[in-house]
C-alpha cells in the first residue's frame, strides 16, 4: 500500500517542488543556482561509470571526504562523485575535496529526476551515508545494475518505528541494498528487526569521530579572531542555532555580560541567509553587533554570514552551544568543538546524535541547557571555574581519541565490497 501511495505522491509531487524551490530561493539565494541539478539534469562535466556517495549537509558531507580521502589511492581509474541536497553540504566538498571529485546536487526522489541523473551518471556503486534511504534512488539504482550499501548508518528507535509502519516500502528498499555498515550495535539490531539479513550487516563504528579539522581560516580572518581572543575575558558561541533558540543566547548573553562585562558571542545561524534578520534582531536587543568581517574589539556579539568557517571558529570559544537542540530539530553535531577541547553545552533534544552525546554524558562533559538562565550560568560558571573548564576541555578530547578508527573499518569493508561488485570486474 505505501509503496504504490509513495509512486503517485512522487508523480504529484513535482509542480509543489518547483515551487518550493522557487519560494526558497527568494529567503535563501544559496538556493536558486544549479536548480536543474535536482531534477536529474547533471553538469556535463560528470564522469560515468563512478562510485556514487550521497552526503546530505554539511556533517554527512565532511564523513564522506574523509572516505573518498581514505579510498582515492584503490585506484586511479576509479572516479568518485559526490552527491548532496543543501547548499552547506555542497560548500563542505567544494572546500575539502575541489577538483579531486566530481559533485553536484542529487536528484530528488522522483521517477524522472532519478532515472535522468542514472542515465547521464551510470554508477557502479552507490554509498548512501547515514540513513538516506530514497525508494525510488535506492531502487532504480540498484534496477541499473549497481550496487547499493548504506554506510555510517545509524536507526533510532523512533525512525525504527517509522520504517516498521510502512513495511512494503521499507522491505523494497531494504531488498535491494547488498550491506550495511552500522554506526553501533544498537542500529545493526533495528535494520535486523525490519528484516535486514544480520549477516550482510557490519559495525564500524560512527566515521564523525575520526573527522579532522579543516583547512585555515582565512589568514586576515584568523588574525582577526586571534586578536578579539586576546582583547576580551570570555568568547563563547551558539552554533548552527535555529529560530527561537538566537533569542534564548542573546537572553543568556545579557546575562554573561553582568557577570563578564566584555564577553563576546559568536553567533553563527544553521542557515547563513538568516544573518541579515538576526543581525537587526541582536541589534533591537541592545548589542553592538557586526558581521564577522567588520568585527573589532568593541563588536558584543559577532554574527556570522559565511559557510564553511564554523568548525575553526569553534577553537576560539569558551563554550560551545550545539543548536537545533532547544527547538525540536534533534541537535548538531558535537564533535567538531570536542576535537578541539571546548566544552559543550546542548539542549535536551539530542536525537540526531544520541549514541554521540551518551557518550559524552557518561564522562560528564556536555552540560544540558533547557533556557536562557541555564545557558547564561553554564558559560559564567566555566569561565570562572578554571578547574572545571580544565577537566571538561580534556574529558571532551578524551571522548572523541576514544571513539576514533571507524575509518579504516570502514574503508576495509568498501574494499571488500569493490572486490565483491561485478561492476568492478571488467
Amino acid at each position: 500500500m505505501f509503496r504504490a501511495l509513495h509512486l503517485v505522491l512522487s508523480y504529484l509531487c513535482v509542480p509543489f517542488i518547483f515551487a518550493f524551490l522557487l519560494v526558497r530561493g527568494i529567503g535563501d539565494p544559496t538556493y536558486r543556482p544549479r536548480r536543474s541539478e535536482r531534477f536529474g539534469f547533471v553538469p556535463r562535466n560528470i564522469r560515468q561509470n563512478c562510485i556514487w556517495i550521497h552526503a546530505v549537509s554539511a556533517g554527512e558531507a565532511i564523513a564522506a571526504a574523509r572516505v573518498v580521502e581514505s579510498l582515492s589511492s584503490v585506484d586511479s581509474k576509479v572516479s568518485w562523485l559526490i552527491t548532496t541536497t543543501t547548499p552547506t553540504g555542497s560548500q563542505e566538498i567544494l572546500t575539502r575535496l575541489r577538483n579531486r571529485v566530481d559533485h553536484c546536487y542529487a536528484p530528488y526522489d522522483t521517477p524522472g529526476s532519478v532515472a535522468r541523473f542514472l542515465r547521464r551518471t551510470k554508477p557502479k556503486m552507490l554509498l548512501l551515508m547515514e540513513t538516506e534511504l530514497w525508494p525510488h534512488m535506492v531502487r532504480r539504482t540498484r534496477a541499473s545494475g549497481a550496487s547499493v550499501y548504506l554506510i555510517n548508518a545509524r536507526l533510532s528507535e523512533k525512525s525504527s518505528r517509522g520504517y516498521a509502519r510502512m513495511k512494503d516500502l521499507t522491505n523494497s528498499m531494504l531488498d535491494c541494498l547488498s550491506g550495511i555498515a552500522c554506526q553501533d550495535e544498537d542500529s545493526a539490531h533495528r535494520f535486523s528487526n525490519l528484516g535486514y539479513s544480520r549477516q550482510r550487516t557490519i559495525v564500524t563504528g560512527s566515521i564523525k569521530w575520526d573527522v579532522e579539522l579543516p583547512p585555515a581560516l582565512p589568514l586576515e580572518l584568523q588574525r582577526k579572531m586571534e586578536f578579539l581572543s586576546s582583547r576580551h575575558d570570555c568568547l563563547w558561541i551558539a552554533g548552527s542555532t535555529h529560530p527561537g533558540e538566537e533569542e534564548i543566547a542573546l537572553e543568556a548573553h545579557t546575562k554573561v555580560r553582568e557577570s563578564i562585562p566584555n564577553a563576546v558571542l559568536i553567533l553563527a545561524p544553521r542557515h547563513v541567509n538568516r544573518s541579515a534578520e538576526l543581525l537587526e534582531l541582536c541589534r533591537d536587543s541592545g548589542f553592538q553587533t557586526e558581521l564577522l568581517n567588520f568585527a573589532d574589539d568593541k563588536t558584543e556579539v559577532i554574527m556570522v554570514d559565511q559557510m564553511g568557517i564554523l568548525f575553526r571558529l569553534y577553537g576560539f570559544a569558551k563554550l560551545a552551544f550545539i543548536g537545533g537542540s532547544l527547538q525540536g530539530t534533534g541537535g548538531h553535531n558535537p564533535i567538531e568543538p570536542a576535537i578541539q577541547g571546548v566544552p559543550i553545552a546542548m539542549g535536551p533534544d539530542r536525537h540526531n546524535f544520541a549514541e554521540i552525546c551518551s557518550l559524552f554524558e557518561q564522562q560528564d562533559c556536555v552540560s544540558e541547557v533547557g533556557n536562557a538562565d541555564d545557558l547564561a550560568s553554564t558559560v559564567i560558571r566555566l569561565k570562572h571555574d578554571n578547574h572545571l573548564w580544565q577537566y571538561q576541555s580534556q574529558q571532551v578530547r578524551e571522548v572523541v581519541l576514544l571513539n576514533k578508527g571507524a575509518l579504516p573499518k570502514l574503508h576495509t569493508c568498501i574494499l571488500r565490497w569493490i572486490e565483491e561488485s561485478t561492476a568492478f570486474q571488467t
